[in-house]
């Protein structure tokens, strides 16, 4: 038989194994290739061909996640880093209620409570608050678990049974009440000595002495450097998926529907049989309304699959001892490379001549024909082809590369045999249609259920949808870090205008002099935001310092930008200082509306 399925000599295997107890992953591989040094100098594969085999061991957990371990790890940081910004945000917040009831405190410990008293009120408060938080970020989360399961990849093994498990529950509660207590007892410690002299002797409007302004403005600096680095973690997988939206696959995804046949072998027992099925489902699909033109190949590219086969091949009248050229096989109909806009580079692509007793042709893609004829024009020369056995095959023609797996990697050595003359036992239906392709899938089943009622179609899916599961891998990392730090900015900003609404609240007896002694609105405004936008510059020189150093730990995930990118550095930096002058000048401007008589009556 000519199909690779069942060929005797499979030229690839996946095979499963359990490492001994106390062997690492990297001594094995070592002793695997040792093992096929060996074998290669003993063991001359496919006759006269010569190949070096090779052997790869990698984690079982590597094929279902695939590349996804670090954009987790690189998630789970965000989500640190958004966990420390907001107990930041609450602790300066604390931190200013506790300036702005010191008087109440002082009153308290004037009137006997003691210090341990004072502490544990405060941090009462602090948990009340975190678990009240705690209680409606975890209502949020199950309305957001099923957009995360939509964002997610394929790639994560079980992410439709992703919920809310009980021992989730029991980390986040833990989380909560380990938050709310460290961050809680910074302002408790603070609040609970206070200067009762001072206090009661003046105003509770006063700015309170001590470290609180400190911590209060380094809480400030802090948060705002976190979120810096977060934006500019986000701007790089930005910038990143958007380079790889802009590689072209070699052929055009629009408009095309797609789905599996595989004819069963107890109705379709020969090679003969199954080209007389394609052929007839071809030509029902050609006549459904919409569909432009038909063509199938055993694997479409960007399409999962369970693998392509290679095989070695040689220019007819090579020397023996030389090397073959490994080239991905494909099976492909005579409309294949018209319907999916694949060019013909030289010769022609097949045609109905191409069949079963007909001298046997092939095709090679761009990368395939440079590696065995270089600067030469292959049409009309052979290549000697081994499968089961060496067998002689003309080239008709020179196709462009395709992106069979992914949309980043290099294109693969390639070349295409005739559905005509090498049947294959599974193939996969692309259907170019005039408009919504989705529209005709009812059309397309009909078609194949006329033709023989017990044949099923799988996998019927758009090749646009394919493409787009092509880059999941990027897309959910990056969307997910994009989330992350609107809302570590957003934190970051509420937490800044919270703080200079509370500095102006103290300062209106100030501010009234200011204004009484001459001062105008631009001068309060100036100074207010000022002092805000010091403590914003210095996060973000903290925070540009800070992506310099972390953002090379993503480097692995970037594709065709540098960790370093200046341009989303001076775009993240831009934007953190835009929201916080923002954040600075809403209560910068409600300071300017002090009357001066008002704000000294008070005092």
């Amino acid at each position: 038989p000519n199909d690779d399925v069942l060929v005797k000599d499979t030229y690839f295997w996946e095979v499963i194994g359990k490492l001994k107890p106390g062997i690492a992953l990297a001594q094995a591989q070592a002793e695997l290739t040792l093992i096929n040094q060996r074998l290669k100098l003993e063991v001359r594969t496919f006759g006269e061909f010569t190949h070096d085999p090779r052997v790869t061991l990698a984690p079982l957990n590597e094929k279902f996640t695939g590349e996804l371990r670090k954009p987790l790890l690189m998630l789970l940081a965000a989500v640190a880093f958004v966990l420390l910004i907001a107990c930041a945000n609450v602790a300066n917040l604390l931190l200013a209620r506790a300036v702005a009831r010191g008087k109440e405190v002082a009153l308290r410990a004037a009137l006997g409570a003691s210090r341990a008293r004072l502490v544990r009120l405060w941090l009462t408060e602090s948990l009340l608050l975190a678990m009240a938080g705690g209680a409606l970020g975890l209502l949020i989360s199950s309305w957001l678990v099923d957009a995360l399961v939509a964002v997610s990849p394929l790639q994560i093994v079980s992410i439709h049974s992703i919920s809310l498990h009980w021992r989730v529950l029991l980390f986040c509660g833990g989380v909560t009440l380990l938050t709310g207590l460290l961050f809680g007892l910074i302002p408790a410690w603070q609040a609970s000595k206070p200067d009762l002299v001072r206090a009661l002797k003046e105003s509770g409007n006063r700015t309170a002495v001590g470290l609180t302004p400190r911590l209060r403005q380094l809480f400030t600096v802090g948060e705002v450097a976190l979120a810096l680095v977060l934006l500019l973690g986000a701007g790089l997988m930005v910038r990143s998926f958007s380079a790889v939206l802009q590689l072209h696959p070699g052929f055009n995804t629009e408009r095309l529907l797609t789905f599996e046949l595989a004819p069963t072998i107890l109705k379709y027992k020969t090679a003969e049989q199954r080209a007389a099925f394609y052929q007839s489902a071809t030509e029902r699909l050609r006549a459904v309304p919409g569909v432009v033109s038909v063509g199938h190949a055993r694997h479409l590219p960007l399409v999962p699959n369970n693998g392509l086969n290679g095989w070695p091949l040689k220019r007819e009248g090579t020397d023996a001892t030389e090397e073959a050229t490994l080239g991905l096989s494909q099976v492909a109909s005579a409309d294949y490379f018209r319907t999916l806009e694949i060019p013909v580079l030289a010769g022609r692509a097949f045609n109905e001549q191409d069949r079963q007793g007909a001298p046997r042709v092939l095709m090679l893609n761009q990368t395939l024909a440079r590696k065995l004829f270089q600067q030469e024009n292959p049409v009309g020369k052979r290549v000697v082809l081994n499968r089961n056995e060496p067998q002689l095959y003309e080239v008709v023609g020179v196709v462009g590369d395709v992106k069979m797996l992914s949309l980043e990697g290099e294109a693969t050595p390639e070349f295409y045999l005739s559905a005509q003359q090498q049947p294959a036992s599974f193939i996969t239906v692309a259907l170019k249609t005039t408009g919504d392709p989705a529209a005709l899938s009812q059309a397309v089943r009909q078609a194949v259920a006329e033709l023989d009622s017990e044949q099923p179609l799988y996998n019927l899916k758009t090749m646009e949808a394919y493409a787009a599961d092509a880059v999941a891998s990027r897309r959910f990392p990056m969307v997910m870090l994009v989330a992350f730090g609107l809302v570590a900015l957003l934190l970051s900003a509420a937490g800044l205008f919270a703080v200079m609404s509370q500095l102006v609240t103290q300062r209106t007896h100030e501010i009234g002099i200011r204004m009484a002694l001459g001062a105008g609105a631009q001068d309060v405004l100036r100074l207010i935001v000022g002092q805000g936008m010091k403590l914003v510059v210095l996060g973000v020189a903290v925070g540009l310092i800070g992506a310099f150093a972390l953002t090379r730990l993503i480097a692995s995930q970037l594709y065709h930008v540098k960790a370093s990118d200046p341009l989303t550095f001076l775009t993240a930096s831009l934007l953190v200082l835009a929201v916080a002058l923002l954040a600075c000048w809403i209560p910068a401007r409600r300071a300017t509306k002090v009357d001066p008589m008002i704000a000294l009556r008070c005092e």
